[in-house]
C-alpha cells in the first residue's frame, strides 16, 4: 500500500475510534460499529450481534440498516451461522464462509467470505461481535485491524455498563 493510502487509513482508524467515544447507548455503539466499522475493513455487509438474557446470539444493528427487520429470513439465518460458532468461536476473528440460500422474503444474502470477530475486553469476550461478509478473501492485515477495532468497541461496552453501575449506585 502506499504511503498516502496507510496514513488515510490510519486517519480513519483514529477517527472511528474518536467518535465511539461519543456513543451514549448500546443503540449508538452498535449503529456506530455496523456503519464506520465495515468500512475500515471493506466489507459490503456488517452486522453486530449480541448476547440476550438466553445467551442466544440476536443482531442488534445492520450496515446501512436503522433498524434491524426482526422477523427477516435473512436476519434470522445470520443469526443462526453466529450461534452454530458456539463456544469455540473464541475471542480472536475468525474467517467463515458464508452460504445463505435467498429467503421466502425474497432477499439476496451476501454470499462469500465471513468475519466473525468477537468484542473483547482485556483478551476475553464480552457477549457481543461484528459480522462481516464480502465478495474477496480476509488477509491478515484485516484481522489485525479487526482485532483492534474489537478491543477498542468492546472497551466502549464496558464503559457503558460501568457508566450505567456508577449512575446507579450515585442515585442510591
Amino acid at each position: 500500500a502506499s504511503e498516502g493510502g496507510v496514513q488515510a487509513g490510519a486517519i480513519r482508524l483514529l477517527r472511528v475510534e474518536g467518535e465511539l467515544r461519543q456513543c451514549n447507548s448500546f443503540d449508538q455503539l452498535w449503529c456506530h460499529l455496523a456503519n464506520e466499522g465495515h468500512g475500515l475493513l471493506d466489507a459490503d455487509q456488517s452486522l453486530v450481534l449480541s448476547r440476550g438474557g438466553g445467551r442466544r446470539w440476536r443482531v442488534q444493528a445492520v450496515g446501512g440498516v436503522s433498524r434491524p427487520a426482526r422477523d427477516s429470513a435473512l436476519v434470522r439465518d445470520y443469526e443462526r451461522l453466529v450461534c452454530r460458532l458456539g463456544a469455540e468461536s473464541g475471542s480472536e476473528p475468525r474467517c467463515l464462509d458464508v452460504r445463505i440460500e435467498p429467503g421466502s422474503d425474497g432477499v439476496l444474502p451476501m454470499t462469500g467470505h465471513g468475519l466473525w470477530v468477537p468484542l473483547t475486553q482485556g483478551g476475553r469476550c464480552i457477549g457481543a461481535g461484528w459480522l462481516l461478509v464480502r465478495r474477496s478473501p480476509w488477509e491478515e492485515a484485516h484481522l489485525t485491524l479487526a482485532r483492534r477495532l474489537a478491543n477498542a468497541y468492546g472497551h466502549g461496552v464496558c464503559a457503558l455498563l460501568g457508566s450505567r453501575r456508577n449512575l446507579h449506585a450515585w442515585k442510591r
